[in-house]
């Protein structure tokens, strides 16, 4: 819900300022700080305090995907911005491959590792080797006794603690990432000037003026 109109502001800033870098400062950092706040949830949190912690980095994002983009346009121009943008996208793209991948296989790997603090044989079992989302998001941990519930969620809660610490990681290498961006200043750009066509033809003048007086401007495919 924030992530678009945090964008759309970053985005209209960038217009007006033609400054990008400061806002990849406090989109980075605002990234470090909310993911940083997820470490401190647990199964007694407050759903105020998740809800506020994923507004601070829904903004956080918002602001970078807005931002990189153009970024990287004017660093290479008006001639090659296509090639550009085709390139931010696929980048994009396969960071959030990775950016999918990783964590899930912090969260798995912790998993194992925290199972034997379950008594529950038949728990440990159902939740090994890459199956604890699957058993979460199918509702088995309401089936669960009291105190082999408990268990199970600080188990859970341990293994998100990792995913989260190592996000951070990322997000303040992105945030130390960003001293070395250069700024160009976006608002002193001028648009490159387009040969002017012929209103019926769609030639240039150049090109009309190389052609046969006799011809039918009329004929001329367009």
């Amino acid at each position: 819900m924030f992530l678009v109109p945090s964008g759309i502001v970053a985005g209209g800033l960038t217009a007006k300022t033609g400054k990008y870098k400061p806002q990849h400062f406090v989109g980075f950092a605002l990234i470090s700080i909310g993911v940083g706040l997820f470490t401190l949830l647990g199964p007694g949190s407050a759903k105020a305090a998740w809800v506020c912690f994923q507004i601070v980095t829904a903004i956080g994002l918002g602001i970078i995907l807005t931002t990189v983009l153009p970024a990287i346009q004017v660093s290479q121009g008006d001639v090659d911005i296509a090639k550009t943008t085709a390139m931010y996208a696929f980048v994009r793209s396969f960071g959030g491959i990775w950016g999918v991948t990783i964590p899930s296989v912090i969260f798995n790997g912790q998993i194992n590792n925290f199972l034997p603090e379950i008594s529950d044989l038949d728990v440990r079992k159902k939740l090994s080797d890459g199956h604890a989302y699957g058993f979460a998001s199918m509702g088995g941990i309401q089936d669960l006794s009291t105190s082999v519930r408990r268990q199970v969620l600080n188990v859970y809660t341990e293994a998100l603690k990792t995913v989260w610490q190592v996000g951070i990681a990322f997000a303040l290498a992105g945030f130390l990432a960003v001293f070395f961006v250069k700024q160009y200043n976006m608002s002193a750009l001028k648009p490159v000037p387009v040969p002017k066509e012929d209103a019926n033809s769609g030639l240039t003048g150049n090109d009309t003026e190389k052609m046969d007086p006799t011809t039918d401007k009329s004929k001329v495919a367009v």
